[in-house]
């Protein structure tokens, strides 16, 4: 039986959609038969995350500086793919290692590094601005998570149609099911008193926090707004910009900087927000708006790549450059009762579009179809 090798090295509770999406591929694994044997590469600092079976393997690659893991990979992939007996190699971090030289499925989530490259610190652009060509060209089959990507992918490297192929993330429908008992008491301990609106993500710039508090800013003064305005997400870069605009406009009291937030907090958080505005100005697919449907809250989100196709009609959508049209659709939203839970009934509908089952049964098809032209 042919072996596929998964590479889940870079794999950590702040490594956001890319995570969630690997957590689930995984588990999938490790719950479902399939007509393939697999190992899955973990590194050493991590490995008691995982479980202990054999089919997870331990390599001694760094992962704390990521110069050096990058050199160390290039070095290691070979003998650690050979002694595993390799046949596919799938990386779900939108690049592979030159290191890894057998026929590679890759899952680029975005294309980030081109169209919203203050999103990352000087090195690592220069990183990715070598790694995902390079990845793209040597690939023998790319997993785009929406069709926006795909169709970014085909443009920005000149592929055939046929080397992408679109497969959706999902959602964990059941997760953000839960009662407004449980998700008060949740909220109770980050303190949240005033009713609110949620925005979540990295505090980094593709992410357009400072149009939203602008917009805010709009809400208090033209609509007395009462609502606070709750923002989860870690610093990543250029956060403390976003800081110096709360205290420009004079909010530190309405606005609340939770940081990040374990995973098991989030569904709560959505639960008993008024509404939930997505911003952004890149997104390869986009899981906020889904998340806040989910949870049967109303999504108002930014008209920008790929927000339109996985959000359909489900949402409100603003123009993301404009911060008097985003307070505007805010406030429409939260004034017109009617439009609300006609937002939240086509929001309900609109999820069942996405499923981490339909996910993982489409990623193992593409393992099959690939180790059969092999």
């Amino acid at each position: 039986m042919k072996i596929i090798g998964i590479n889940s090295l870079l794999l950590s509770p702040k490594l956001g959609g890319v995570g969630v999406y690997l957590r689930h591929l995984l588990s999938a694994l490790e719950n479902q038969e399939v007509s393939f044997d697999y190992r899955v590469f973990v590194g050493k600092s991590v490995k008691k995350d995982y479980p202990d079976n054999p089919y997870y393997v331990t390599v001694p690659i760094t992962q704390t500086n990521p110069l050096r893991r990058v050199l160390h990979e290039s070095l290691a992939w070979p003998h650690i793919l050979q002694r595993n007996r390799i046949a596919l190699f799938h990386s779900p971090f939108s690049y592979i290692s030159p290191g890894v030289t057998i026929p590679s499925i890759v899952t680029i989530h975005d294309l980030r590094y081109v169209h919203a490259p203050d999103s990352y610190r000087l090195l690592r652009r220069h990183f990715l601005e070598r790694a995902i060509p390079k990845t793209v060209s040597n690939a023998y089959k790319i997993i785009a998570v929406s069709d926006y990507t795909k169709q970014d992918i085909l443009r920005t490297f000149n592929l055939s149609q046929d080397r992408v192929v679109v497969i959706h993330e999902g959602i964990d429908h059941e997760r953000f099911n839960l009662s407004d008992q449980d998700a008060a008491s949740v909220v109770q301990r980050f303190d949240l008193k005033s009713e609110y609106i949620l925005a979540l993500g990295h505090l980094e710039p593709r992410k357009n926090y400072i149009r939203l508090l602008q917009a805010y800013k709009i809400l208090v003064q033209k609509h007395a707004l009462k609502h606070h305005l709750v923002i989860v997400g870690q610093e990543n870069w250029h956060y403390r910009e976003i800081y110096r605009t709360v205290k420009k406009l004079g909010l530190q009291q309405q606005v609340k900087f939770l940081g990040f937030v374990a995973q098991e907090f989030i569904p709560a958080l959505y639960k008993k927000a008024h509404a939930v505005v997505a911003p952004s100005l890149f997104e390869g697919f986009g899981f906020v708006p889904l998340e806040a449907m989910a949870a049967g809250v109303p999504a108002i989100v930014s008209k920008a790549t790929s927000h339109p196709e996985v959000c359909g009609e489900a949402a409100v959508y603003f123009d993301p450059m404009d911060p008097r049209d985003m307070a505007e659709k805010i406030a429409l939203v939260l004034e017109d009762s009617m439009l609300r839970n006609t937002m939240i009934s086509k929001g309900y509908i609109n999820i069942l579009r996405f499923s981490w089952r339909h996910c993982w049964e489409k990623t193992f098809d593409l393992y099959e179809d690939c180790l059969n032209q092999l």
